[in-house]
């Protein structure tokens, strides 16, 4: 999925998730020594109603302080 939306990525975790079932994955690009290469803004992909959408830049930052501002 993210690869067809431009991302590269080969790593994905999961991050969060909601009692009405949506679930936020992180995105992110490990090299052949297992360290994390940074790749810029984050990229989180969301998983809500067997839909997915991929959100980055501003818009994933806004959310990453949504879901962790409890």
């Amino acid at each position: 999925f993210a690869y067809n939306e431009g991302v590269c990525a080969n790593q994905v975790e999961e991050i969060s998730s909601t009692k009405d079932g949506t679930v936020y994955y992180s995105l992110s690009y490990i090299d052949q020594d297992g360290f994390s290469i940074p790749t810029g803004l984050p990229k989180i992909v969301i998983l809500k109603d067997n839909t997915l959408k991929l959100v980055w830049g501003i818009e994933a930052l806004n959310l990453l302080d949504s879901l962790y501002d409890k």
